[in-house]
């Protein structure tokens, strides 16, 4: 279901110093204070925060579009896409972002609400709407925070395809069934669980086993998962133009072309066989 998102509101330093340095600037320590006091502000004035109830605020904030470049810290190494998250741990989020310490995501809440970070400590909040009863007095008192309200981006949130396969009992058996049928030639499932280098790994099915039900119960909710069935043992550099991704697994190092990546997918629900993550299907 799209998102209907008629607004975006975009916290920055007042100070260019702070915008340039960030953590290393004089005043940096000034503005997170401030950046973290309306961020709370916000997400209580949207029925988020602690002020809105306890009930009310807890697990309705969500992690979508997650980036791992680098291992993820050990307080956040639970972050899939689709996990849920609370408010101090956003906050958190939101600051390490903005200071460049990652990880890198964007938070979301129902009703159209996202966060994300932009350049020069910058954090994007996208809203339904701007409320009447928006009250936000740390960022109108502040000399240190830079407040700007814009029309959203132009993207209409209904125009993005998602990828809305499920990793269900049925997939595993059409998993064994491609593996057996392609033997003595590999097949390959991919295990996307976030964006970036450190993202992606790698298993080899074998076939005429129990090994599909194996990994239904190894990979992570919320993955993509691509199957790879006899994948080009040497591609053409004309197949890998559109990108690629390297898989090691077992004796194998290949070069797997994004194309064959997109060819067969599906999404790994959550425990209670529903899919929160949100994987764009870039192909449509």
């Amino acid at each position: 279901m799209g998102r209907e998102v008629t607004v975006e509101l975009v916290i920055a330093p007042a100070s260019a110093e702070v915008a340039a340095g960030l953590g290393d600037a004089a005043g940096w320590s000034a503005y997170e204070q401030a950046l973290r006091a309306v961020l709370a502000e916000l997400l209580d004035s949207v029925g988020i925060g602690a002020g809105a109830g306890a009930e009310a605020g807890a697990g309705t904030l969500t992690v979508d579009s997650l980036i791992i470049n680098e291992p993820l810290p050990e307080r956040f190494a639970r972050l899939r896409p689709g996990a849920t998250i609370d408010v101090p741990e956003a906050l958190d989020l939101a600051v390490g972002m903005v200071i460049g310490d990652g990880p890198y995501l964007t938070i979301q809440a129902p009703g159209g609400f996202e966060l994300a970070s932009g350049w020069d400590g910058a954090v994007h909040v996208l809203l339904p709407a701007r409320p009447a009863e928006l009250q936000l007095p740390h960022a109108e008192q502040d000399p240190v925070l830079r407040l700007e309200w814009r029309d959203p981006p132009s993207v209409d949130p209904e125009d993005t395809k998602l990828i809305t396969a499920v990793a269900d009992e049925a997939f595993w058996a059409e998993v064994e069934a491609a593996a057996s049928a392609a033997a003595p030639q590999p097949t390959l499932l991919a295990e996307r669980w976030a964006y970036g280098a450190l993202g992606l790994r790698w298993f080899l099915v074998t076939p005429g086993t129990t090994q599909a039900q194996e990994l239904a119960r190894t990979v992570e909710p919320g993955s993509l998962l691509s199957v790879v069935v006899a994948p080009e043992l040497d591609p053409s550099p004309e197949a890998l133009e559109d990108g690629f991704e390297e898989a090691t697994v077992g004796d194998l190092s290949l070069l797997i072309p994004d194309e064959a990546l997109a060819k067969w997918r599906a999404v790994v629900p959550d425990a209670d066989g529903v899919v929160r993550a949100r994987w764009e299907d870039e192909t449509a």
